[in-house]
C-alpha cells in the first residue's frame, strides 16, 4: 500500500512536483532526487508529469522509477494526448512491475501553451481521462481494456485532475462525480491562485452532489516567483509582485498565505507546484 493510499484523508499532506529532464542527462534527476532527499521526512510523495504544456522532457515512466529506486515514492501522471490504449496499457504495466503505485490519469494539455514549440503536434485522444481510470480499474482487476486476461492484478491507486475554477462550474462538478464513479480514488487540481475558488467547487459540490469530497482532494498550489509564466495568474498577484522591492520574498509570503488558506479548508492535502524550481520549493517547504 503507499503512503499516499494509506495516510490521505487521514493527516494534512504534502506532495510537491518535479519537472523530468529537458535533455538525455539522467544526472540532473538524480541531483534533483538528492535536494528531495534532505526534506523526505516532511513530504509523503513526488508527482511527476507527463510531457506537460505539449513540450519535451524525459519520459515520465522512467522518471517515476527512478525516484521509486531511491526510496522516493512517485506519483506518475500519464496522458491521453500522446499515446493510443496499447501504448498506455504498455506503459502502465511497467509501472506496476516497478511498484508504483500512485497513478493520476489525465486527459492531456493542447499545444498551446506559449512554452511549446508543438504546435502542429497530431494528438491522439484515443481515451479521456474518464475512460483511462477505467483502464485502470480493469487492469487492477486482472485485465486489459480489451478484455483479456492478465497474469496478475496491478494495485494502482487511481487519482485524476479537475479545475476547480472552471468555468461553467457544474459541468465539472458532474465530470468530477463521473470520475469518482468510475474509480477515481483520489483528485488532484490544476494549479489554484485564489483560496475562494477551492471553496466555491466544494460547495457547489456538496450543492449538487449531496456528498463532501473533500478529504479526497490535493490541491495544486503554484510557488509563485516573479520568472513564472502563468497567464492565468490573476493580475491582483501579478501587480502585488512586479510592485514588490523584494519581487522573490513577496512571491514566497504569497505562497505562504496561501498554504495557510487552504490549510484552514478541510482538504486531503497540498501539491506544491514549482515549474522545476528546486531552490524556490527548497525555501517554501522549509517554512512550513
Amino acid at each position: 500500500m503507499s503512503k499516499l493510499s494509506s495516510l490521505l484523508g487521514r493527516k494534512f499532506l504534502y506532495t510537491v512536483e518535479i519537472l523530468p529532464p529537458r535533455n538525455p542527462d539522467i544526472k540532473i534527476l538524480y541531483d534533483t532526487i538528492d535536494r528531495l532527499k534532505k526534506f523526505s521526512s516532511r513530504i509523503i510523495a513526488v508527482n511527476v508529469p507527463d510531457l506537460p504544456n505539449a513540450m519535451l522532457f524525459m519520459n515520465s515512466l522512467v522518471c517515476a522509477i527512478t525516484l521509486k529506486q531511491n526510496d522516493i515514492e512517485p506519483i506518475y501522471q500519464i496522458t491521453c494526448r500522446d499515446k493510443n490504449s496499447l501504448s498506455i496499457e504498455s506503459d502502465l504495466l511497467a509501472a506496476s512491475a516497478f511498484d508504483i503505485e500512485n497513478v493520476i490519469a489525465t486527459t492531456g494539455d493542447y499545444p498551446l501553451s506559449d512554452n511549446s514549440n508543438y504546435k502542429l503536434l497530431k494528438m491522439v485522444y484515443e481515451l479521456d481521462s474518464t475512460s483511462l481510470i477505467k483502464t485502470l480499474v480493469f487492469m487492477n482487476e486482472g485485465r486489459d481494456i480489451a478484455g483479456d486476461t492478465l497474469n496478475n492484478k496491478t494495485n494502482f491507486y487511481i487519482g485524476s485532475e479537475i479545475s476547480v475554477d472552471a468555468r461553467p462550474l457544474d459541468p465539472e462538478v458532474y465530470k468530477t462525480k463521473r470520475k469518482l464513479n468510475t474509480g477515481a480514488r483520489f483528485l488532484q487540481t490544476r494549479s489554484v491562485f485564489e483560496i475562494d475558488k477551492i471553496n466555491n467547487f466544494l460547495n457547489r459540490y456538496e450543492s449538487l452532489i449531496g456528498e463532501d469530497v473533500n478529504n479526497r482532494i490535493i490541491v495544486g498550489l503554484p510557488v509563485i516567483y516573479k520568472q513564472i509564466k502563468l497567464p492565468i495568474m490573476p493580475n491582483h498577484i501579478k501587480k502585488r509582485i512586479n510592485e514588490s522591492k523584494e519581487p522573490l520574498e513577496e512571491g514566497v509570503q504569497i505562497t505562504l498565505e496561501n498554504i495557510d488558506g487552504v490549510r484552514d479548508i478541510d482538504v486531503g492535502g497540498i501539491n506544491l507546484i514549482s515549474g522545476g524550481n528546486m531552490d524556490i520549493t527548497e525555501r517554501i517547504i522549509d517554512q512550513i
